[in-house]
């Protein structure tokens, strides 16, 4: 239906049938998953694919079963997943059927709900047989209400019980916690990366103080932070101080000069000139490379800030056209042709990966034909409209695996399973046909 009843007390009737119902249907794809994966054992791997480069893998727990690993990617694909999200929906599903029966029979049964079952099967993959019994045993009963906190406890137990030489992490000394993290592949629309870490305490005041001063100095008139509330400054002062470690020479103490940071933005030209009022133009978006998939998208407004730095360095270059049809006589692919392929697809092209074409394989669509001799087939199969990017992993599954697929225009492809599920992947994403 479209809408939902009118009155509160069927709109509350509707909505939980609604929610049983689809807790209904994801224990129904859990069931499904583990299924899946008795279909495609080692055993059926070495009978009927032993002359393939494919092998047996755990995703589970010892003592769960191996899969064969091409089986995982098509299970995942007619769900909408990632090749990995279906390696974990699949792992969780042995790890609960194999080792937590009793949490597998709450799913079953309908008494718990997939999501539930699957938290706790996460956490029991590095537990020994007797471990994960143990928490099955433990958890079963409250599974549908317990707490992460109570849930780590419980592990936490069970791996000070069942590990030989474990140490627990609540001793008289705590595990080193120390570390930065820099999310360099998440970058905002406003030029902005997450930072986040855990320092010694005397590290933690040395860094505060360096901060509080520098961002005392970047108000000052004139300066960079000038009119910048303190959070922003305290963020330029971290990027001014580690500008000035890059200079330092650490063995002799001695200064270079800064060496700076390459990044490569993709822009339409027409988008950095003014419009008719003769205000800037700001409805459009640049592209920054190597941020994750098909990049970052960035405001022009932080592009113009980042033009106008005193210190930028710019480099105009014209960008390939994509929509041309380059053919080479080889099969070796000459960079002008990848570079081509790279900025039209922008990630591997296989049913829902976003893995970055930079660092993908580029697959002939149609096997390269060598000829008779290995001496060279047909002039121009390696082209522009023969030619996609696919990571190794998908790449492995096109050629060994019973995957096929065609290009339709210059960026959209139709895809084939091995069972026969056709997926459209174009540039706004995979769509199953």
């Amino acid at each position: 239906m479209t809408s939902a009843p009118e009155s509160a007390p069927d709109v509350l009737a509707y909505a939980l049938a609604e929610r049983r119902a689809a807790d209904h249907s994801e224990a129904n794809v859990f069931l499904a998953a583990a299924t899946w994966a008795d279909q495609h054992t080692a055993d059926t791997l070495a009978r009927a694919r032993a002359d393939w480069d494919e092998k047996a893998m755990p995703l589970a727990g010892e003592g769960t079963p191996e899969v064969a690993e091409f089986c995982i990617a098509e299970f995942a694909a007619v769900l909408g997943l990632t090749t990995h999200a279906g390696r974990a929906l699949i792992g969780d599903a042995l790890e609960t059927r194999h080792r937590l029966p009793k949490v597998w029979h709450r799913v079953t049964t309908g008494t718990l709900q997939v999501w539930r079952a699957r938290q706790i099967a996460h956490l029991t993959y590095g537990l020994p047989p007797d471990g994960a019994t143990y928490v099955d045993d433990h958890v079963a009963a409250f599974a549908h209400r317990i707490g992460y906190a109570a849930l780590q406890r419980l592990l936490e137990e069970a791996r000070i019980r069942f590990i030989a030489g474990y140490e627990p992490q609540g001793g008289p000394i705590r595990p080193d916690g120390r570390k930065v993290t820099i999310k360099l592949g998440q970058m905002s629309t406003n030029g902005t990366a997450d930072i986040f870490g855990e320092l010694g305490y005397a590290d933690a005041c040395d860094l505060e103080q360096a901060l509080a001063r520098r961002a005392s100095h970047l108000a000052a008139e004139g300066a960079i932070g000038e009119g910048l509330p303190l959070d922003a400054r305290r963020a330029l002062a971290l990027g001014e101080m580690a500008r000035d470690d890059l200079t330092l020479n650490l063995t002799t103490g001695e200064r270079s000069p800064r060496t700076g940071v390459e990044l490569k933005v993709h822009v339409n030209a027409d988008d950095l000139t003014t419009n008719p009022t003769g205000a800037p133009n700001t409805s459009g978006l640049a592209r920054v490379e190597g941020t994750g998939g098909n990049g970052a998208f960035i405001t022009l407004d932080t592009l113009r800030t980042w033009l106008q730095r005193p210190d930028a360095k710019i480099s105009m270059r014209t960008v390939i056209d994509t929509t041309a049809t380059i053919r080479v006589d080889q099969w070796e692919i000459p960079d002008r042709l990848r570079h081509q392929i790279t900025e039209r697809d922008g990630t591997c092209r296989f049913p829902h990966c976003n893995h970055p074409a930079s660092t993908s394989d580029i697959d002939h669509i149609t096997p390269y034909d060598a000829g008779p001799d290995g001496s060279g087939g047909p002039p121009g199969q390696t082209a522009s409209d023969n030619l996609a990017p696919c990571c190794r992993t998908h790449h492995r599954l096109k050629t060994h695996a019973g995957w096929s697929y065609s290009m339709l225009d210059p960026g959209h492809y139709l895809w084939r399973s091995p069972n026969g599920h056709r997926f459209l992947v174009t540039p706004h994403g995979t769509r199953i046909l």
